[in-house]
């Protein structure tokens, strides 16, 4: 065996440990209930007027570079099918913390 095919075999055990290596724990610190409960109270103690929104989307974001960004996305969208924008984002993050945003 030469050196150089010595070296293809130890990269390639390498990264086949390296991308084997499952992460601990794949579920959200925040389950999907939690997230929602969490976006409704948010809308309430913010006195966000979502009268003319429904609730039209819920997922999740992972970002396996960086997890402290993953986060439930929760949207309200307007009712009135003419309208194009005022959408409203509420984003929960594993962390606890939230953020609110838009587009209007």
């Amino acid at each position: 065996m030469t050196a150089r095919t010595f070296i293809i075999i130890f990269a390639v055990l390498g990264f086949v440990m390296l991308s084997s290596a499952a992460p601990e724990n794949r579920e959200p610190k925040v389950s999907l209930k939690q997230a929602l409960a969490k976006a409704e109270k948010y809308v309430a103690d913010k006195k966000i007027d979502i009268s003319s929104l429904y609730l039209a989307s819920v997922y999740r974001r992972t970002i396996s570079d960086n997890p402290k960004q993953d986060c439930w996305t929760v949207i309200w969208a307007p009712k009135n099918p003419y309208v194009m924008d005022g959408e409203l984002f509420i984003y929960i993050y594993d962390d606890g913390h939230i953020k609110a945003g838009g587009s209007a």
